[in-house]
């Protein structure tokens, strides 16, 4: 969720239709002028086949653009969208980029080329959100281990919660050398930053109780520190 300088609240949101039993995803919103009332805007982005992978390519059990993330430009320039979404080249397997649009006035959007490149061992890289602790920018998103490539697969990669260290919130991220913040015991992990100390703390929801079955609560913050340069929870 976005606030313009004029006011008015903006949320993001993944829409979605089948295509031929397929889902086909794209990036809509809405507006309220005190987060009580929205109005549906509709749609706003989808995927570019010039870039990123469509259903046409057959090649993954979606066509992936969601998960919207939303932040003003460093410089000022208008607004970054960061989405959900796949390359068009290399293995099936290994084509989960950092999708990206951008806006002067978070109504209009230019699907842009994505902010990284395939091959960094993840089939998608879902729910992402950038924070800056201690000065390093990060990018976290989650991906299941059946979701990692299979060579990451074979070299015992676990799924959940992950971080890449970043240049800027813009990239470039070092998704290839990306740290396992949680298992997928949890999964959709976020850094929150306190108000009072500035202090960070994650969240992530419970995917996966002892016995197998989904737990689906949220759990208590944990504490967040930054060590020799790496995330460490709590």
């Amino acid at each position: 969720m976005t606030r313009h300088p004029d006011g008015t609240w903006y949320l993001f949101y993944t829409g979605a239709n089948l295509v031929a039993g397929q889902n086909r995803q794209s990036i809509g919103y809405a507006t309220s002028p005190d987060l009580y009332d929205w109005t549906k805007q509709g749609q706003v982005a989808e995927a570019d086949d010039r870039w990123y992978e469509t259903l046409a390519d057959k090649c993954w059990h979606d066509e992936a653009f969601r998960d919207p993330w939303v932040i003003p430009d460093p410089d000022g320039i208008g607004w970054h969208m960061l989405i959900t979404a796949r390359g068009r080249t290399g293995p099936a397997d290994d084509r989960g980029v950092v999708g990206h649009c951008w806006s002067p006035d978070l109504r209009t959007w230019e699907v842009r080329p994505p902010l990284s490149s395939v091959g960094q061992g993840f089939g998608q890289i879902e729910v992402m959100h950038t924070v800056v602790v201690e000065g390093q920018p990060f990018l976290i998103f989650s991906c299941l281990a059946d979701d990692t490539s299979v060579a990451r697969q074979a070299a015992g990669s676990h799924g959940g919660t992950w971080a890449a260290r970043a240049e800027t919130v813009l990239g470039p991220y070092d998704v290839a050398g990306a740290q396992l913040l949680a298992d997928s015991s949890l999964y959709v992990g976020r850094l929150i930053q306190l108000r009072d100390t500035n202090e960070w703390r994650f969240l992530a929801f419970t995917n996966q109780l002892p016995d197998g079955s989904f737990g689906g609560t949220i759990t208590d913050p944990r504490p967040v520190s930054l060590v020799d340069g790496l995330l460490a929870v709590g």
